[in-house]
């Protein structure tokens, strides 16, 4: 391929290609090729998403009095947290979205850094590994914002990501020869390759992953979380509406309608507050409504094709109501 400049508005279309040879003035991509049929699309990938890497905060936030229930969980997750025990790795799996996996490992993280076993850092990055998008946290691109909030000088940091890991052990090796344990919350993991090659490798530090899939991880175990039961539902949904209207009486006037709307909804913590958010938009809308206006949804299959991202999940019957409401939240998952 050859390429000639002229002058603007000297080239005329049939000098634009000739043979297999360019010419004139071509702005953009090129192909060259013998034989074309059909359309050309060029596709770019966009910008690699930057990775946000915050602070786990103790437990006493404003998020703390929304969760609910899973004392069993919270008790597990804190038994292999814990720095006398063995374990490395907690991965908390489940099949679905919405079921309440990043809101129990904040919470368990928050309980631990209470009780300060984690003085050197504990640190939350949300992988995104189930972005609609497809752009997903590579872990090569979490180093330098890790080594970045434990307090790596910039001037130490690498240019180059194999370099910046080797950086990222050193430090945490080191913290953990000074006793000073870190807890890493790896959020929203859809494959094993986007959390192995952060995973402390000092004894003295943990990771906690979520996922909707099975992860195999060194030193790791896993926790199968399911939907919540009805009773835990329920004051979830009281709770989250509560949040926003204190006086609200509603869910506990009417606790057997409260009941058959969480079970609607899957008792999936996410759609309990999707449904408790569309209570608060309208203090007038009684129980029996929106149980009856998602029982027409789901029955006539607008569920999902409202929301299809919700598929075919057990809190299909939650969605119909959300697109057409003001204020409904998008809530972790």
């Amino acid at each position: 391929m050859t390429g000639k400049r002229h002058d603007a508005g000297d080239v005329d279309a049939k000098d634009v290609v000739s043979g297999n040879v360019v010419s004139g003035n071509v702005i953009g991509p090129v192909v060259q090729a013998h034989t074309i049929h059909g359309g050309v699309h060029f596709h770019s990938a966009g910008p690699p998403v930057m990775p946000m890497v915050t602070p786990v905060a103790a437990q006493g936030s404003a998020h703390a009095d929304l969760f609910v229930g899973r004392a069993a969980q919270v008790e597990e997750v804190l038994a292999r947290l814990d720095p006398d025990g063995e374990g490395r790795a907690v991965v908390v799996s489940a099949g679905m979205g919405g079921v309440g996996k990043t809101a129990l490992a904040r919470h368990t993280a928050a309980l631990a850094v209470r009780r300060e076993w984690f003085t050197g850092a504990a640190l939350l990055v949300d992988l995104r590994g189930y972005d609609p998008d497809g752009r997903t946290v590579a872990s090569h691109d979490v180093f330098a914002p890790l080594l970045r909030a434990l307090d790596v000088e910039a001037e130490d940091i690498p240019e180059n990501r194999a370099e910046q890991a080797a950086v990222y052990h050193r430090t945490l090796d080191r913290l953990g020869r000074k006793g000073r344990r870190v807890l890493l919350v790896l959020d929203n993991a859809s494959s094993g390759d986007q959390v192995r090659d952060l995973l402390p490798r000092h004894a003295a530090h943990r990771a906690l992953v979520t996922t909707r899939d099975r992860l195999s991880l060194p030193n790791g175990s896993t926790l199968v979380l399911k939907a919540l039961p009805a009773a835990e539902a329920r004051t979830l949904l009281e709770r989250a509406l509560r949040a926003d209207l204190p006086d609200d009486p509603r869910v506990a006037e009417s606790p057997r309608i409260a009941d058959r709307l969480v079970t609607m909804c899957g008792a999936l913590p996410l759609a309990v507050r999707i449904a408790a958010a569309i209570l608060a938009d309208e203090p007038d809308l009684p129980l029996t409504a929106l149980v009856d206006e998602l029982r027409m949804g789901a029955s006539c299959g607008t569920a999902r094709c409202r929301w299809p991202q919700r598929s075919t999940s057990p809190g299909d019957a939650c969605s119909p109501a959300i697109p057409r409401r003001r204020g409904s939240p998008s809530y972790a998952r």
